[in-house]
């Protein structure tokens, strides 16, 4: 589970730091 989650947040915070 917290693998999911660790996945997500490593693609959804590069993009949010992109901008």
């Amino acid at each position: 589970m917290q693998k999911g989650l660790l996945k997500e947040a490593s693609t959804v915070l590069p993009h949010s730091y992109a901008r």
